[in-house]
């Protein structure tokens, strides 16, 4: 957990797990905390613990945080709900672990953040569980404008793996499920940033695009645009998303 410190607050304290709030009767919105304080992310409601805390969850203190920051309460505690959306992504505590996938219990949100090849760190991106959301997903940063290259990479970047391949895909997800075979890049969208294309074109000698079903005409786009850079260009057609797929599915796909 990344550790925030509050103005006038000498001190901090580590979100543990979910319970039950006995004033708005929410399932999971009370927040139990490592000194014994709780506090409900809907209602406000708190209980003090060992110190008192509750200044830090003022929300007039909140507001001074920029909201496009990755969450400061983001922990590798993750809610039952939200588990089994990972799974149905065929999103296992193993690649959670990896990609450093969290939850951060205030903006309700499943999170992980973006990076370049070589560790810069491009933005992040979240999916809301807040049943009030307007939107499914939060994106943060310029993670549309570099490539994220998911997968085994050599030191200078290059696909370690025999062929020259590297698969551009819509999410995040669905980049960690293909990126067990091969190089996957997200796309965070059904277009792709030319600064991507070029920087794909310095490493790789092949693009396939697979796109939701419902994208197929973007996915021609962008092998269009591919192949212009002098890549071998392939479209990958499915009725699900790549993410739906298991990693069997997935090789027998891309045969």
């Amino acid at each position: 957990m990344e550790v925030i410190y509050i103005e006038n607050l000498s001190m901090t304290s580590k979100f543990l797990y979910h319970e039950s709030c006995p004033q708005c009767n929410s399932k999971d919105n009370l927040g139990v905390f490592d000194d014994g304080h709780k506090w409900c992310f809907g209602c406000g409601y708190f209980e003090a613990g060992h110190t008192n805390v509750k200044a830090i969850h003022n929300p007039e203190q909140i507001k001074q945080y920029n909201p496009k920051a990755y969450p400061y309460d983001a922990d590798n505690y993750i809610p039952a709900e939200c588990l089994r959306w990972l799974v149905s992504c065929n999103i296992g505590y193993d690649k959670i672990a990896r990609y450093g996938i969290q939850y951060s219990p205030s903006q309700q949100v499943v999170c992980w953040k973006v990076k370049a090849y070589g560790e810069k760190l491009l933005g992040w991106q979240g999916r809301t569980f807040n049943p009030t959301a307007t939107v499914k997903y939060l994106s943060h940063g310029n993670i549309r404008e570099e490539p994220c290259i998911l997968g085994n990479l050599s030191t200078d970047g290059v696909a370690a793996y025999e062929s020259e391949v590297v698969v551009l895909c819509e999410d995040y997800l669905s980049a960690i499920n293909i990126a067990e075979m091969y190089p996957a890049i997200p796309l965070f969208g059904c277009t792709c940033h030319l600064n991507v294309l070029q920087g794909v074109a310095k490493r790789f000698k092949q693009v396939w695009v697979w796109l939701d079903s419902d994208k197929l005409d973007n996915a021609r786009q962008i092998a269009f645009k591919a192949s212009l850079l002098g890549l071998t260009t392939r479209v990958i057609y499915t009725a699900k998303d790549p993410k739906y797929y298991s990693k069997e599915q997935i090789m027998e796909i891309v045969k």
